[in-house]
């Protein structure tokens, strides 16, 4: 990872507003960890080729996930 680039993290990054803010920010020098809790394939479709984003399947309802 380049010095210049930073980490962040986006909740419900696989659709709607979440989803837009890791898809400008991994296109502006981030690295996303963008997380989903059952939109996987969405998430895929949008992110699959981006390589500055982490998809992270995450429930906090379930601290076994």
């Amino acid at each position: 990872m380049p010095k210049e680039m930073r980490i962040t993290l986006v909740t419900g990054a696989s659709k709607g507003i979440g989803a837009g803010i890791a898809k400008c920010l991994s296109e502006n020098n981030y690295i996303v960890y963008g997380t989903f809790m059952k939109y996987e394939a969405t998430m895929s479709k949008f992110f699959k080729n981006n390589k500055n984003v982490r998809m992270c399947n995450l429930d906090v309802r379930n601290e076994k996930r």
